[in-house]
Order: structure tokens, then sequence, then C-alpha cells
């Protein structure tokens, strides 16, 4: 081949592979599967996040720099069932619930100081304590990464991770066939709400999160 062969292969590889990371890019950032882009819902196409749970550590470290929060929740999966939305905590708005599954102390006080170091206001602190927590033998999660921690803004890794990675693909792939067939009617699926306990600033009436929220409170207070 020539000189100029080789420049003109070159030339279209080069422009093939430009393409096909932008629209990896795109489609991940558009769909965003973990909701750290803050990237806006769409019904039937990126709102149930079904593959958010599977990243929890990551959507809540980034959600904590958004939302700057007054009041956190803090503990394992038990204070999931507890909301920052009930009237007890209308003083003390916005507020989250920082709940991770199989978490420690040592991680809970990591997150707690991720949140203070966004929110030096914060008012309330909610902790929701299990024995299992105390335990020398408490494994960090997988997906417990603590340089994300303690920042004001998503990390370049994380970001990239999350716009370029085949993993994240396969998320966004999966997040808008979930929410496709939720809109044909196809029930059984995840959305956001259910995976964060209850997402801060939406309103939640129902009646069994509130008994929750009184039954599992009264064993703290």
């Amino acid at each position: 081949m020539t000189i100029k062969a080789y420049k003109r292969f070159n030339s279209i590889f080069f422009t093939l592979v430009s393409f096909n990371l932008f629209a990896v890019g795109f489609f991940n950032i558009l769909i965003d599967p973990y909701g750290v882009f803050n990237t806006y819902i769409m019904p039937g196409v990126n709102q149930k996040k079904p593959t958010r749970i599977d990243h929890t550590r990551l959507a809540k470290a980034v959600d904590v720099t958004r939302i700057k929060p007054k009041t956190i929740l803090l503990g394992s999966s038990t204070t999931l069932r507890l909301s920052p939305n009930h009237p007890v905590l209308a003083n003390t708005q916005p507020a989250y619930n920082l709940g991770l599954p199989g978490t420690g102390m040592q991680e809970e006080l990591l997150y707690f100081q991720h949140a203070l170091i966004n929110q030096p206001n914060l008012k309330q602190l909610i902790i929701g304590l299990d024995f299992f927590s105390f335990g020398v033998g408490v494994k960090k999660a997988p997906d417990f990464i603590e340089d994300r921690l303690q920042k004001n803004r998503i990390t370049t890794q994380d970001a990239l991770n999350a716009i370029f990675s085949l993993s994240a693909f396969e998320s966004s792939w999966n997040t808008l066939a979930a929410n496709r067939a939720s809109k044909l009617g196809v029930s059984g699926l995840t959305d956001l709400q259910n995976q964060s306990g209850i997402t801060p600033g939406q309103d939640n009436n129902n009646s069994r999160v509130m008994n929750n929220f009184q039954v599992v409170i009264s064993s703290y207070l």
C-alpha cells in the first residue's frame, strides 16, 4: 500500500472509532442508567433505572453533591425503609436517604463525612444501627471506591466509566428496554424511587411507607 492509501485508511479508521465513541457516550448520557448526570427524565425512555441498584454507592455519592441535603438517613438496608419525605422531617429539608445495603460503620462514617463536606450546614442525622455493621469482618462492597467521596462533583474516572464503558452501555440498553416494557404495561420492574428508598424532592403519600417509617423510627428514638 502507498503512503496515501495508509493515510486514507487511518483517516477512515479513526473517524469510525470517534463516531462510535461519540454515539456510545451520547446514548449513555441520554439514558443515564445510574442517575449521575441529572439528565432530563423522559417517561418510557429513562424514567426507571433498574441497573442503578448495582451502582448504589456511586449514584448516592453523586446525589449528595447535587442535592446537598440538610437531613440524611444513614445506615444499612434497614434504613432504606425510612422515607426522607416524612412530615417529621418537614423543617429540615431537603432530606436524603443515604442508606447503603451491607454497609459497615467505617463506610457509613466516610459517607457521612462526604455529606458534611457538601453540606456544612447539615441539620439532622438519623442513623439506623444494625449489629452486623459493627463486625470486624465486615467487608466493603465491590462497588465501594473511597476516592469518589469528599468531592463536590462526580470524579473524572467515574464520569468516563459512566459515559464510555461497555458496562454502562449495557446498563443503558437494559434501562431503555425496561422503560419500553413498562410503557407497554409489563410489571415487575424496579424504578429509581424504590431503589433509593424515596427519591428526594418527590411527594409520597403511600400509607404503607408512612407506617413503616413510624414503626422503624420508634426503635431508634
